[in-house]
């Protein structure tokens, strides 16, 4: 029984990891293409501004 559990636990967390790493394949978090409406960091030689809050 223990091990059917980790076998599943394994099985769960290889499909969740290939899920993320498809989803990411497919958008991108950083890029260096424009991407149409997709906030960009740089444009033109100029830099965006970053707000964070503490």
């Amino acid at each position: 029984m223990v091990l059917m559990k980790r076998w599943m636990t394994f099985i769960l967390g290889w499909l969740i990891g290939a899920s993320a790493f498809a989803i990411e394949k497919r958008f991108p978090i950083v890029s260096e293409q424009d991407k149409g409406q997709w906030f960009a960091l740089f444009q033109q030689r100029q830099a965006a501004s970053l707000w964070t809050d503490g």
